[in-house]
């Protein structure tokens, strides 16, 4: 908490009892049951020993313990509230404020009353990430899990700055979900591409040779296949390795030196007949290019 107000930043949130409380708030809070049961809005503020965060204890249906850098825990709101029900543990303590009457403007912390309100930012944060998480599976390498990371929190990020900005209709764009926010941006990028002045355009999947610039051999093309086999540039081989018999219990050298991956792909040459990556690059080192 400290080191977040030192950079800038605001924090309110509870905490344990193994958090690093002032030892004070501790005990109140283990003895806080059977006579020894603090009433209802016993509230208690003391500040760490370097001023910076607050640290609050407040009597509800239990005694709940706060650290604030925002809040100075003695400012109180009004709020009308529930009277608890009749089931609840601490049904007799939470049940005296409202009498005989089922709601009651009651006066409670600043602090408790806006972490009721405004808690849950990281949780909705990863509803929105998860849910559209996107199609491309990371297998390995945390710098991709990092980038792909950084472009979902990018999006979620922008679509939620888009639908408060546009609570008016200031916008001529106008989306009913996250889903929908997507779809525009990714029809507007097809869009903006198309009309991109010198861009040249390069075709897979398709058997028309002369849409992918061939240089050293002829009549190769990438294609779609009809099997979804491994590459044959990841596992390490090339266009002019020797194809040799490989004698039984002989030493493994073919591929030495060679990093070998394992990945699968429906792409491959017409010519050569073998699997080869969608990516521009494994077609080109497997021929050498």
């Amino acid at each position: 908490m400290e080191t977040l107000r030192l950079h800038g930043y605001g924090a309110t949130g509870t905490c344990r009892t193994n958090s690093g409380v002032i030892q004070d708030l501790v005990d109140m809070k283990k003895n806080d049951k059977g006579k020894g049961e603090l009433p209802w809005g016993t509230l208690i503020s003391m500040p760490t020993t370097s001023g910076l965060v607050n640290q609050i204890g407040w009597k509800d249906n239990a005694f709940a313990l706060m650290m604030s850098t925002v809040f100075d825990g003695n400012t109180l709101v009004s709020r009308l509230r529930k009277r608890p029900k009749e089931s609840s543990s601490k049904a007799k303590t939470a049940q005296k404020p409202f009498g005989d009457q089922p709601t009651k403007e009651l006066e409670i912390p600043q602090p408790y009353d806006s972490y009721n309100h405004q808690m849950g930012g990281v949780d909705i944060a990863d509803q929105y990430a998860g849910s559209n998480g996107g199609q491309r599976r990371i297998k390995r390498g945390a710098w991709q899990a990092l980038d792909q990371w950084l472009l979902i929190t990018a999006l979620v990020n922008s679509y939620l700055v888009a639908f408060y900005s546009n609570t008016k209709g200031k916008w001529e764009v106008n989306f009913r979900s996250q889903q929908d926010f997507r779809i525009q941006i990714i029809n507007s990028l097809v869009t903006m591409s198309k009309d991109a002045p010198d861009t040249k355009k390069r075709s897979f999947g398709t058997s028309n040779c002369s849409e992918l610039e061939v240089q050293s051999i002829k009549g190769h093309c990438l294609i779609k296949r009809s099997t979804r086999t491994n590459c044959r540039a990841c596992k390490g081989e090339r266009f002019n390795d020797l194809k040799r018999p490989r004698a039984p219990l002989a030493q493994i050298a073919a591929n030495q030196g060679r990093e070998s991956k394992r990945r699968t792909s429906i792409y491959g040459c017409n010519v050569c007949d073998l699997a080869l990556c969608n990516n521009g690059s494994c077609f080109d080192i497997y021929h050498r290019i």
